[in-house]
């Protein structure tokens, strides 16, 4: 499913708290053409759009909300120089042109929090990560989190069950899967973790090949480093790289191996992470269709309960060193 409905759910609540905000501050100048309840929105991207990721599902959702007619926007691509990112968030809130500010991942709290404190009657969307001060919310700052570690665990249920139970052309006989992440970051970790104990609730003697690429733009290291996995016995992959990820799959095209593309927001419950049930999936048998589904039942209903890396009493990293191939 895709990121834009949780930025919708967020500004069509936003909406109304502006909406009240307009009609109380007589004495400000009307950011929308009069009679229009348009939110005017900036979406400031920490990089680049072209990512096939967070960013690209983010202006995709600005468009709709644009073509629904609920917003007017304007995305500024703030690049990649990390150094110059606190200074567009703070210009964009003292220009006061704008009813909400959306920018996004783990990398924009510290450019965001001491902006949001500055102008406390600024809303600010974040996604991907949440906003707090001494363990509390920002009362002007709506975080949006996604349930990656439970659409992980399906990913790893899925593959373990192509490893160990499917008649893929070319798979070898070693219970290796692959795993190409962006950076080393709490988020990416998190599909891991999910990723590592679906498999392994498959097959307990599945190890998982996985590697960071550093960034997200560097698809052809990411290439290099499916290919190297590869090499090392995996072959199936799930890459969770941005546009870093493509270079995996063109490794896995190559090679003739299989990949795993990702597209997770919000958790199961409200259908907003899986695994897509068309193309590949459809064309496999249904025991491992029923199977996977069975499994994303039991995670609804609570029988299966996924670790996460943001427990802060869960070592996720002796979950990722007890599996990793070569170990």
């Amino acid at each position: 499913m895709k990121k834009f409905v949780a930025i919708l759910l967020c500004l069509v609540m936003v909406l109304a708290i502006v909406a009240c905000k307009k009609t109380e501050t007589k004495t400000e100048e009307p950011k929308a053409e009069a009679g229009s309840s348009k939110l005017q929105v900036v979406n400031l991207v920490n990089g680049n759009l072209g990512d096939k990721s967070f960013f690209d599902s983010a202006e995709s959702g600005m468009v709709a909300l644009k073509n629904a007619g609920l917003v007017d926007y304007r995305t500024i691509e703030m690049g990649t120089d990390e150094s110059t990112w606190k200074n567009y968030v703070e210009e964009v809130a003292a220009s006061k042109k704008y009813d909400i500010i959306v920018c996004g991942t783990w990398q924009m709290p510290d450019n965001l929090i001491p902006v949001a404190q500055k102008y406390p009657d600024q809303l600010f969307i974040i996604y991907d990560t949440e906003v707090k001060v001494d363990d509390k919310y920002l009362p002007n700052v709506a975080s949006i989190q996604y349930n990656q570690n439970d659409m992980g665990y399906l990913v790893g249920v899925y593959a373990a069950l192509l490893e160990t139970k499917s008649d893929l052309k070319g798979l070898n006989d070693q219970k290796i899967l692959g795993f190409v992440g962006g950076e080393d970051s709490p988020v990416i970790c998190d599909f891991l973790v999910g990723y590592i104990e679906g498999a392994q609730s498959i097959d307990p003697e599945i190890k998982v090949d996985w590697r960071w690429i550093g960034n997200y733009i560097d698809s052809a290291l990411g290439k290099e480093i499916g290919a190297a996995e590869i090499e090392a016995g995996a072959d199936i992959i799930w890459g969770v790289g941005g546009n870093a990820g493509t270079g995996a799959v063109e490794a896995c095209y190559e090679k003739g191996m299989y990949f795993i593309g990702t597209c997770s927001y919000l958790g199961l419950a409200e259908d907003g992470v899986g695994i897509a049930t068309a193309g590949n999936f459809a064309k496999q048998s249904k025991d491992i269709q029923d199977a996977v589904n069975a499994v994303k039942d039991k995670i609804l209903s609570g029988e299966v309960k996924v670790d996460t890396a943001f427990d802060p009493n869960f070592d996720y990293y002796a979950l990722m060193n007890a599996v990793k191939a070569g170990n």
